[in-house]
């Protein structure tokens, strides 16, 4: 019995949690919404698009929720996008590798670059921006106050 119930154990460990896949309901200019999708704000998911006999994925940000609805903003092309596409919660955040190599490099909002170099790498000194911690943030009461505005009065 204990050889079973080591097993179990493991199997516990190792089982991902299932999670309910979406699909596409409406489009709506730059918004998609979507319905049984288990996904939260903030949360990275790929939209599977069937082109012609094969699939790409679209990846979209969900930017709201209301009631069994789920709204996604894509992060590319939305073109052949319809209802009825599969969405799933992706397993990865949204990141973009910065150091050194991004230096004089122009990218959009997912990291890829735009001025045909290729896609920046991962250097010894680099770091994702998603990992990165948020600055701390000066309290109002100790806060230096704000140069006065208006004409000046030197000459």
């Amino acid at each position: 019995m204990p050889a079973l119930a080591r097993s179990l154990d493991r199997i516990r460990e190792t089982t991902v949690p299932a999670r309910r896949y979406g699909r596409v309901t409406s489009v709506v200019g730059l918004l998609v919404e979507a319905s049984e999708l288990d996904a939260a704000v903030g949360e990275m998911c790929r939209i599977h698009v069937a082109e012609g006999g094969e699939t790409r994925t679209v990846r979209a940000e969900v930017v709201g929720v209301k009631e069994s609805t789920t709204v996604l903003m894509p992060m590319e092309q939305t073109h052949g996008l319809q209802a009825g596409c599969l969405i799933r919660p992706a397993d990865e955040g949204m990141s973009v590798p910065v150091g050194p190599d991004l230096l004089g490099r122009v990218i959009d909002a997912g990291g890829a670059p735009s001025t045909g170099r290729g896609r920046s790498g991962r250097t010894p000194g680099s770091r994702s921006i998603a990992t990165r911690r948020r600055p701390w943030i000066v309290p109002s009461s100790i806060r230096p106050s704000p140069p006065a505005s208006g004409p000046s009065t030197r000459f």
